[in-house]
């Protein structure tokens, strides 16, 4: 007697709720954004949630004279989460988050590794920099919302980031991961 098989969908929890993080804009813009709790069940822990519902503390004169109006969304009583998941392919999309450019990111990557000369850091930003410029590479960040005094405004501020690339038949190759173990000095809270 011949053996018949029927197909059948199988729905992945974390890949569901990244695939739904994606598609809030991702898809028709290029750059997803969104809170760090939106991105929890994926890795459920209880210190990330805690860290995804703390929220900015600002004073309403911050607020007026900033753009934090532009980046929170229109309920101006709802408080704005202080950490930000933003992932995106192409740097030079105009949706990309203001504070997140390739200085920047490349800033992030190096201060990350002690290196033995000068020659090798600058090979390492050189080819982080061609990698963040490339369109096939991937950066995904969490970022804080941060006063910064020399633009006089809210940027995001990388605290942790991936740049990566994801190919169909050999799967993903991550060329940086890392994660801040401590703030940044120059900001003041």
């Amino acid at each position: 007697m011949a053996r018949t098989s029927k197909g059948r969908a199988i729905v992945i929890s974390p890949a569901s709720n990244m695939t739904n993080f994606l598609k809030v804009g991702y898809a028709t813009t290029g750059v997803a954004t969104g809170s760090l709790l939106s991105l929890s069940p994926i890795f459920d822990s209880p210190s990330l949630l805690q860290l995804a519902n703390l929220t900015m503390n600002m004073s309403p004169r911050s607020q007026r004279s900033s753009r934090a109006g532009s980046q929170s969304g229109d309920d101006e009583d709802e408080p704005e989460l202080a950490f930000q998941v933003v992932v995106f392919k192409k740097i030079t999309n105009e949706r990309v988050p203001f504070g997140l450019d390739v200085d920047t990111i490349t800033k992030f990557f190096t201060g990350l590794f002690t290196f033995s000369n000068q020659e090798r850091r600058d090979e390492f930003e050189k080819t982080t920099k061609n990698l963040i410029g490339n369109p096939k590479h991937h950066f995904l960040a969490i970022t804080a919302l941060v006063f910064d005094a020399d633009v006089q405004d809210i940027v995001h501020t990388i605290i942790a980031a991936s740049l990566y690339t994801h190919d169909q038949s050999n799967g993903s190759f991550i060329f940086n991961l890392g994660v801040l173990e401590r703030g940044d000095p120059k900001v003041v809270c």
